[in-house]
């Protein structure tokens, strides 16, 4: 075989396995959110939680100004629940939204808004405001890429009717 037609082989393929991968294109970052129980640090199994996925109105400005502009700023709403080691995984969709709120009421101890850029790199542990022993105990929780921990305990009889 000539020296060109193996030149014109090897570049054809290397064209074809290029044009194939620009194809596929980047996997869409996957997030996993652990769910800690925060009476006792252990995982909270089978809890349901509601994932918000949103743009921002402008990166000065704080909040919206309603209800109807937050829920028009919404890029997606999702309700998962935890499996047994109190984790749950979502796919971020094309362009990335700039924030992740999840909603864990009643339940939730604390502020559930994130920043989506600050989650992929480095994950957050977010905050432990629950009026519980492991709060006390000053206990430590890691997240790395990619993941979010967030607390969260069952409220007492007369909480539940003052929330109602």
């Amino acid at each position: 075989m000539p020296l060109v037609r193996l030149h014109v082989r090897f570049i054809s393929c290397v064209l074809a396995a290029g044009l194939a991968s620009l194809g596929r294109g980047a996997e869409p970052p996957v997030i996993t959110v652990r769910v800690i129980d925060a009476r006792n640090g252990r995982p909270y199994a089978k809890f349901g939680v509601w994932i918000i996925l949103h743009r921002v109105k402008d990166p000065g400005a704080a909040g919206f100004d309603s209800e109807a502009e937050a829920r028009a700023f919404v890029v997606a709403r999702f309700l998962k629940t935890t499996d047994a080691k109190g984790e749950l995984s979502f796919s971020l969709p094309s362009p990335l939204p700039e924030e992740i709120y999840i909603e864990d009421v009643p339940f939730g101890c604390g502020p559930g808004l994130f920043d989506t850029r600050q989650v992929i790199e480095q994950g957050i542990v977010g905050e432990n405001n629950c009026r519980t022993k492991l709060r006390k105990m000053n206990v430590r929780f890691r997240a790395g890429p990619g993941q979010v921990v967030v607390f969260a305990a069952p409220i007492g009889f007369w909480e539940g009717i003052f929330l109602k």
